[in-house]
């Protein structure tokens, strides 16, 4: 999975891409700035992603309305969070997992192909 987040604080970024490896998922972070071709990057940032997470503590409004905009547009799941802490992303990817297990039934997708003989450690 693929997890664009949407404004916050660029310190976290690098415990936020550590985070998101352990659980075998990848994490784009962007600054939330709308000037110049801003709101375009974060179109293109949404369309790229699996999940969006818009954080709106350090975000501009026109960064929180086009990243929105674009992920309804494009059928993103979303998630607006005042701010993103590691034990937030922890529970999201939790979340994520156990939703994706609710929808194979308990299957894992490798390369493409769902095997419920195969078991979540």
């Amino acid at each position: 999975m693929h997890i664009i987040v949407v404004g916050g604080r660029e310190r976290n970024e690098v415990e936020l891409s550590r985070v998101a490896r352990e659980h075998g998922h990848t994490i784009e972070c962007h600054d939330g700035g709308v000037a110049g071709r801003g709101v375009e990057s974060i179109r293109n940032s949404v369309a790229r992603a699996s999940i969006v997470v818009i954080v709106t503590e350090v975000n501009s409004h026109g960064a929180v309305q086009a990243a929105k905009k674009e992920a309804q547009r494009l059928r993103k799941p979303t998630m607006v969070v005042s701010r993103l802490s590691l034990a937030r992303l922890r529970g999201l990817l939790e979340a994520w997992k156990n939703r994706e297990e609710r929808a194979t039934g308990g299957a894992i997708t490798v390369l493409g192909y769902a095997d419920s003989r195969l078991a979540i450690a």
